[in-house]
């Protein structure tokens, strides 16, 4: 009898167990992604647009394309998901780039619409063709350089560009900053902005030249600094974002060819540019009034503020973000970039940079720019200033 019992609840445990594994396997659903035009006026519209779903969990990818506006897919494992969407088209010479998502969608029940809002900008002539923000070595931080390109085909003044680093997240409350200004969403935020100086004419740049601004203009692998540095050498930039020579700590901060920039916003007194080294979402912009650090906008937790840039000022940005799990949190609207790119982790000495589009007849390059970067950039091994033969700017004199 007591043999017969313990067979009893042996076999009930096995039933049990395999109930409790049937419940917790996971059945694919279908999906469909309903693109939402009803933000588009007096442009065209697109062919179709490229739809992709990006498991926030384990960072899979899923993509297809639209027939009748609606993406759909068939087999989506639940889960959260980010939904994004892009497309191109061209009219009358002007190319438009069309963008949209949605962060944070739970992905569960079979038949599932989810509808994004598209909303549409043209291409910019100047882009940012080229970021290393990550650094090397042992916690070196003044190798960061940025490198602006001119993608299109007519002559583009820098005197006056605006670059920042956009503050949108707050590390300690693990959120996004509420800025305490009226309808936020019209503006981005930055506690630094560096410009460009000149009277208007001073810095031509032709199609398919590159701009670098460099933190810090020197050679970087002097046995000083950081002989292992992953980028080497920027004394050959344009620009460096410095009003002049200072010193940090014991290291002395030379002022180099390179032009100096103007700082004309600083939410705190820091001799040296320093942006984020596990993610830098970055903007350029040419502001419509002069910019200044009075009023600057508050948020809680972010030290000093930091001034509004409209959303309509900006030419390019880019989402880069610490890893995957930050797509959700991305700093920028989807007109100005859709997407997010990130190298992984801080001081692994890899930059990212923009996919090549096509290559002119003459030679000139012409890279991806759908505002989605997602799309548009790629994760580098090593950071090269003036990749793919960028030329150098007449102007500059000093560069070998």
């Amino acid at each position: 009898m007591k043999k017969t019992i313990l067979l009893s609840v042996a076999a009930l445990g096995m039933a049990a167990l395999a109930v409790s594994c049937q419940k917790e396997e996971v059945v694919p659903v279908a999906v469909s992604v309903v693109v939402d035009e009803s933000a588009l006026v007096d442009v065209p519209s697109p062919e179709s647009y490229t739809v992709s779903l990006t498991n926030l969990s384990t960072a899979e990818v899923m993509t297809a394309e639209t027939e009748n506006s609606t993406a759909s897919f068939m087999s989506v494992v639940p889960g959260l998901y980010g939904v994004s969407v892009l497309a191109t088209a061209s009219d009358g010479g002007k190319s438009y780039n069309y963008s949209g998502s949605v962060s944070s969608v739970e992905i569960s029940a079979e038949g599932q619409t989810i509808k994004v809002p598209v909303t549409v900008a043209e291409s910019s002539a100047l882009v940012l063709k080229e970021i290393y923000y990550a650094c090397s070595g042992d916690y070196y931080i003044r190798e960061q350089f940025y490198e602006v390109y001119n993608n299109s085909d007519a002559t583009v003044y820098l005197d006056g560009l605006c670059i920042a680093e956009v503050d949108y997240y707050n590390q300690v409350d693990k959120a996004p900053y509420n800025f305490q200004i009226e309808n936020p969403q019209n503006y981005v935020f930055a506690g630094d902005v560096w410009q460009i100086p000149g009277d208007g004419t001073s810095y031509p740049l032709q199609p398919g030249e590159s701009a670098v601004i460099a933190q810090w203009a020197t050679d970087h692998s002097m046995e000083s600094l950081n002989p292992g540095s992953a980028i080497g050498d920027l004394s050959s930039a344009e620009f460096e974002a410095l009003t002049g020579e200072t010193t940090v700590g014991t290291t002395v901060i030379t002022d180099n060819a390179a032009i100096n920039m103007e700082h004309p916003v600083m939410a705190y007194s820091l001799a040296q540019w320093l942006t984020s080294t596990g993610g830098a979402t970055m903007v350029i912009f040419y502001p419509e009034h002069e910019l200044n650090s009075e009023n600057m906008i508050a948020a809680e937790g972010l030290y000093g503020g930091a001034r509004e840039i409209p959303v309509e000022w900006i030419l390019d940005g880019v989402n880069a973000v610490p890893d995957e799990t930050m797509i959700q949190y991305k700093g920028l609207p989807d007109n100005i970039d859709a997407g997010a790119v990130w190298t992984g982790e801080a001081y692994c000495g890899k930059s990212i940079a923009r996919k090549i589009s096509e290559t002119r007849d003459d030679g000139r390059i012409v890279y991806m720019d759908t505002n989605n970067s997602s799309n548009d950039f790629e994760v580098m091994d090593k950071p090269e200033i003036r990749r793919n033969g960028a030329k150098i700017p007449s102007w500059n004199t000093w560069a070998e």
